[in-house]
């Protein structure tokens, strides 16, 4: 699914990735740690600065 804005697909793929991998590799055995936090954060910001615009 691509990111509500163009500008940030890059940060979105990036963190669907991580999320992917993490979600299936770590979580699904009871690891909840999230290793996508930092990405998430970045990219949720490159999203409220676009829609500001």
């Amino acid at each position: 699914m691509n990111s509500i804005s163009a500008e940030c697909q890059e940060l979105k793929q990036k963190y669907d990735e991580c999320f992917n991998k993490w979600f299936s590799e770590k979580f699904l055995k009871g690891i909840t740690k999230d290793d996508c936090k930092d990405l998430y954060n970045v990219y949720t910001a490159c999203v409220k600065v676009k829609q500001l615009l």
